[in-house]
C-alpha cells in the first residue's frame, strides 16, 4: 500500500508557485483550516477537496496524494 505524503507534495507545490494557504484556500474555497490540517499530515482527506487541489496545480490527484 502506498504512503500518502500529501503534507510533502502539497508543501512543495505552494513552495513552488510561491503561493500561500491562505491564498490557494481562497481560490479553491477549501478552508484554509483544512489545507494546514493536510500541510500538517493530518486528514481525512475528501475526494473532492483533492480534486480542487489537483486542479489548481494541474497535477494528477495520484501525484498530490503520493508524491508519484
Amino acid at each position: 500500500m502506498k504512503k500518502v505524503r500529501l503534507d510533502r507534495t502539497l508543501g512543495q507545490l505552494l513552495k513552488d508557485n510561491n503561493i500561500s494557504a491562505r491564498e490557494l484556500a481562497r481560490q479553491t474555497g477549501i478552508p484554509q483550516s483544512t489545507l494546514n490540517n493536510f500541510l500538517s499530515g493530518r486528514g481525512p482527506h475528501k475526494p473532492e477537496q483533492i480534486l480542487a487541489i489537483a486542479k489548481y496545480f494541474s497535477v494528477s490527484m495520484e501525484l498530490l496524494l503520493f508524491g508519484e
